[in-house]
């Protein structure tokens, strides 16, 4: 879809001093490009947030190695290097 087939024109209202300092950024012939892109990014943090509140909590009753995340992430280390060992122990006794 061509990116100027489906706009519609929007009276919007911001103070003076933004609107300055967005043509001093963009330009004013860039303005309403730069408009939309910074409300498409905050529509997009918007949603994340909005996702991240209405996600179900992680129970750790049920998830015990999410209690204590240094552990987990020291064992899955500990598994990497076990593997690397392996796999260099094995090298150049072809």
């Amino acid at each position: 879809m061509d990116a100027m087939s489906d706009v519609i024109r929007a009276h919007v209202i911001m103070p003076r001093d933004l609107l300055a300092e967005v043509d001093k950024l963009v330009g004013s012939r860039r303005r309403s490009e730069f408009i939309v892109e910074a409300v498409r990014e905050r529509m997009r943090q918007e949603r994340q947030s909005r996702a991240l509140r209405e996600a179900p909590i992680l129970d750790l009753a049920e998830h015990p190695e999410w209690v204590d995340s240094s552990k987990w992430v020291h064992d899955l280390r500990q598994a990497d290097q076990r593997h690397i060992d392996e796999k260099l122990c094995g090298w150049g006794a072809q």
